[in-house]
């Protein structure tokens, strides 16, 4: 009687560097010693970044005039406000009502 092999789409190949079986079918990640080094050198850098963006931050929010609070608009906003009062002269353009 004859036997069939099935052959697997996963061969063990050659050992790797530190002696194990590692199948050829499968990705190769980088080893978990690359991550260590990559924390901190990206915590460093993240840390450098903060004053200019917080900078920035204050810059663009103190030339922005849409959030801004205005007494003379009691709305949410000023920008809504705005809108608001365009609507109703738009309204009242159309149904005549001054």
């Amino acid at each position: 009687m004859v036997s069939k092999q099935v052959s697997s789409p996963l061969r063990i190949s050659d050992a790797d560097a530190h002696g194990r079986a590692r199948a050829s079918g499968w990705p190769r990640h980088p080893r978990p010693g690359v991550f260590l080094h990559a924390y901190p050198i990206t915590i460093i850098f993240l840390c450098a970044l903060t004053p200019i963006y917080s900078g920035g931050e204050k810059r663009w929010l103190a030339q922005e005039t849409l959030l801004r609070i205005d007494p003379d608009a009691p709305d949410l906003g000023a920008y809504e406000f705005t809108v608001a009062a365009q609507k109703r002269k738009e309204i009242n353009a159309i149904t005549g009502v001054e």
